[in-house]
C-alpha cells in the first residue's frame, strides 16, 4: 500500500511540474505577442528585381516576411482615456463617409438584384459638347472636353477627346463607330498620351519604396476593328492596331530617374514600335448582356505582332475560350463554367 501511495505522489508531482513548465512558456509567449515586433528598416534597392528582405515596406503597403502571430498587428486594441478626445473628430469624418460608401454599395447590389441596370442601355448617346474631370496622384487635377458628333452615316458616331492635367499629363483620342448593332460595323481610332513623370519602384512583388524612381511615357497608337455577324449569335471581326511607346527621361524636376537609380536598362530611352493583327471567331448565344444568365459565349482568336522599328520584337499568340451559363433555382441568380487557353510563341 504504502509504494501505491508514494507512485501516486510522485505521479502527482511529475504533472505539478509540466503544469508548471507549460504556464511559464505560456506567460513568454504571451509576453511575446504583446506589441509587434518593429521591423528593421528597408534595404535600398539597387536592382529593378529587388531582392526579398526579412521585413520591407512596399509601393503597397508593409510586407512582412512568413512568421507566426508576434509580428502581427493587432486590429482591435484597447485606447486609453486620453486618446477617446481625440478620436471624436476623426470619428464624426469618418463615420458618415464610410455609412454612405456601405449605402452605395448595397443600393448598387439592390439595383443589381432586381435587374435595373438593363434600363441603362435605354439612356440616349450623348450629343455636343461633354466636359470631364479626373484625379490621381501621379497625374493630378484633369479636366477634359469630350465632343460627339455624327459620322454621316445611320448609326454612327464620333468622338473627339482632349484632356490636360495640373501635372502636365496630356490625352488626345479621336474615334468613329460606323453601323452600329448592324450585319457589318466598323471602328476606327487613333489617339496620343504624354505622361512626364511616371513612378516607377522595380519589377517584382518585393520592390520597395526606396527604389522610386521617374520617367517619362510617351504613347502614340491607331487602329481599326472590322466586324461582319453571320447568322443570329456569331460574327467574325478583323483588328489592325499600330503602336508606339517610347520611354525616357523625366520632365526636370523630378529625381532619381531609372539610370541614376537602376544603371542601364535595356530598352530604356528607346522607342519601341510595332503592327498588331488579329482576327477573332466568337459565338454568343447568351440572353443578357454584362453577367448572362443562361446561354454559351465561345471564341478562338489568332494574331500576331511584328516591330516596324529596329528592334526584331515579334510574336503570334492565340486564345481560346468556351463559357457556358446555367441559370439556377435562386432569383437572378446563374451558375457560371469558364475555360481559357492562351499560347504565345516568340520564336
Amino acid at each position: 500500500m504504502s509504494s501505491v501511495v508514494m507512485n501516486s505522489t510522485r505521479h502527482n508531482m511529475l504533472i505539478i511540474i509540466w503544469l508548471a513548465c507549460q504556464a511559464c512558456l505560456a506567460g513568454l509567449a504571451g509576453t511575446g505577442s504583446a506589441a509587434p515586433a518593429t521591423p528593421p528598416p528597408s534595404t535600398t534597392v539597387d536592382s529593378l528585381a529587388a531582392t526579398p528582405g526579412s521585413y520591407t515596406t512596399s509601393a503597397w503597403g508593409a510586407m512582412p516576411a512568413p512568421a507566426d502571430s508576434v509580428t502581427a498587428a493587432f486590429a482591435n486594441r484597447s485606447r486609453s482615456a486620453w486618446e477617446w478626445p481625440l478620436y471624436v473628430p476623426y470619428a464624426a469624418i469618418n463615420y458618415p463617409l464610410r455609412w454612405m460608401r456601405e449605402g452605395v454599395g448595397k443600393g448598387f447590389i439592390w439595383a443589381d438584384r432586381r435587374d435595373l441596370f438593363r434600363y441603362v442601355s435605354l439612356v440616349p448617346t450623348p450629343r455636343g459638347i461633354v466636359p470631364s474631370i479626373a484625379w490621381s496622384q501621379q497625374e493630378g487635377l484633369g479636366l477634359g472636353l469630350n465632343f460627339y458628333v455624327p459620322a454621316g452615316f445611320p448609326n454612327s458616331l464620333a468622338r473627339i477627346r482632349g484632356m490636360y492635367s495640373t501635372q502636365k499629363w496630356q490625352k488626345y483620342t479621336a474615334g468613329a463607330i460606323f453601323n452600329k448593332d448592324g450585319r457589318w460595323s466598323a471602328q476606327v481610332g487613333a489617339g496620343y498620351k504624354y505622361m512626364p513623370n511616371l513612378e516607377v519602384y522595380g519589377i517584382g512583388p518585393n520592390t520597395t519604396l526606396d527604389g522610386l524612381a521617374y520617367y517619362k511615357d510617351e504613347r502614340v497608337w491607331a487602329g481599326f476593328i472590322i466586324r461582319r455577324r453571320f447568322f443570329k449569335n456569331q460574327f467574325v471581326g478583323l483588328t489592325g492596331t499600330f503602336s508606339s511607346i517610347d520611354a525616357r527621361l523625366p520632365e526636370s524636376g523630378y529625381y532619381p530617374t531609372i539610370p541614376q537609380k537602376y544603371g542601364p536598362v535595356p530598352g530604356f530611352g528607346e522607342a519601341s514600335n510595332g503592327i498588331l493583327a488579329r482576327v477573332a471567331w466568337v459565338y454568343n448565344s447568351s440572353t443578357d448582356t454584362g453577367d448572362p444568365r443562361s446561354g454559351t459565349m465561345a471564341g478562338v482568336t489568332a494574331g500576331g505582332f511584328a516591330a516596324t522599328n529596329t528592334n526584331d520584337v515579334s510574336f503570334t499568340a492565340y486564345r481560346f475560350e468556351l463559357q457556358r451559363f446555367f441559370p439556377l433555382w435562386f432569383t437572378g441568380r446563374s451558375l457560371a463554367l469558364r475555360g481559357y487557353l492562351n499560347f504565345i510563341d516568340d520564336t
